[in-house]
């Protein structure tokens, strides 16, 4: 996350999205562009890139702070 100022950020992450079945999970990447108005922040723009890898099985998946 970057902060240009008060009222404007950068969002940028991968997550794992699962196959119906929940064995198999594709990477994509997501970035937003936010701007916080009167009643909160608000999204400007929204760009997603899905299918960037291979599928992946889900036994080969680690958890945010695992090593």
């Amino acid at each position: 996350m970057k902060f240009f100022n008060e009222n404007t950020a950068y969002l940028i992450w991968k997550q794992n999205n699962a196959d119906k079945e929940k064995k198999y999970f594709r990477v994509s990447q997501e970035t937003r562009i936010m701007e916080k108005q009167s009643d909160g922040w608000k999204i400007v723009n929204v760009t997603a890139f899905w299918d960037a890898k291979s599928k992946i099985p889900v036994d080969s998946l680690q958890l945010v702070g695992e090593q």
